[in-house]
């Protein structure tokens, strides 16, 4: 049987009927990267050591709300992840600028990012760093090179570990237990031109100034040179040195592990506020037993 024309337009009219009568759906709860010069927004090779950011940004419809935003870093595919930030919220959006340092050593790092709304809805994000570097098991001691960086709250490098040449943001090593057994020293600007070197509490590592040059540490190849930069200071043995200048060599000891630090440079920005030139971030390089 044939339908009639009358028919097609009168069921038309009860589907637009129907529509009409349906509210509009409800905008999902976003999670999105940002892209441009310098952030990570996907899977990529950096070279061990680096600094990086990613710029994240998460939204939600109205009648919902964000309440949780987790930062957790899993390396060489392992089992486990490790916590970097685990933040409650509580508004509809949320965005943050995150920069961390990768490790010095070479492998791979999947970060993940998750936010979770208050329906109970999971959103979730993730990239894998591939990291290239020359600190190779096969190696006698491993050299590393990061910053002492601090612009903000959020953005403070300040604590390294030596097992693998790691720099920490504050607020990680701060609230996670796991992250802080791993810092053997930080740093802390105590003023606008002046950074003092900080021994762990619980880390047993301590230091000494020593009068190397830069040349030294570079011609520094062997175990033996490592541990007895360390032996024939003559320099107080402490847990704090003050004041770093540029060039400066520093001898340290942990338990079985002796190193030594090189303060490379110090870096200045032009602050717009102050109207003039401040300190950012100052480089240092270590070279250290494994």
């Amino acid at each position: 049987m044939r339908l009639q024309p009358a028919f097609f337009l009168l069921l038309l009219t009860y589907v637009g009927l129907f529509l009409a009568g349906c509210d509009a759906p409800e905008p999902r709860t976003r999670l999105l990267f940002a892209t441009g010069t310098g952030l990570i927004a996907g899977n990529q090779s950096v070279t061990g050591g680096n600094i990086v950011s990613t710029s994240v940004y998460a939204e939600t419809g109205s009648g919902n709300a964000l309440k949780n935003f987790r930062i957790t870093c899993t390396y060489d595919n392992g089992p486990d992840s490790l916590i970097y930030l685990d933040s409650t919220l509580n508004a509809p959006e949320f965005g943050m600028f995150f920069t961390f340092a990768t490790r010095n050593v070479p492998g791979k790092e999947t970060w993940a990012f998750t936010i979770s709304d208050e329906k109970n809805a999971v959103y979730r994000r993730k990239y894998t760093l591939t990291t290239t570097s020359s600190n190779i098991p096969r190696q006698p001691f491993y050299t590393y090179s990061s910053y002492f960086y601090q612009k903000s709250a959020v953005e403070n490098l300040r604590y390294f570990s030596l097992h693998d040449g790691t720099t920490y943001p504050g607020y990680a090593v701060q609230n996670n237990p796991v992250i802080k057994a791993k810092v053997d020293f930080y740093f802390k600007q105590q003023t606008d031109e002046s950074i003092s070197l900080q021994a762990m509490p619980g880390s047993g590592i301590r230091f000494r100034a020593t009068a190397l040059s830069p040349a030294d540490f570079s011609d520094t190849r062997t175990e033996e040179a490592l541990v007895n930069a360390f032996a024939t200071s003559n320099a107080a043995l402490v847990e704090e040195l003050p004041d770093l200048k540029k060039n400066q060599l520093l001898a340290f000891k942990t338990g079985s592990k002796s190193g030594l630090i090189r303060i490379t440079s110090f870096d200045k920005a032009f602050d717009a506020q102050l109207k003039d030139s401040v300190l950012v971030r100052m480089r240092y390089e270590v070279k250290t037993q494994k």
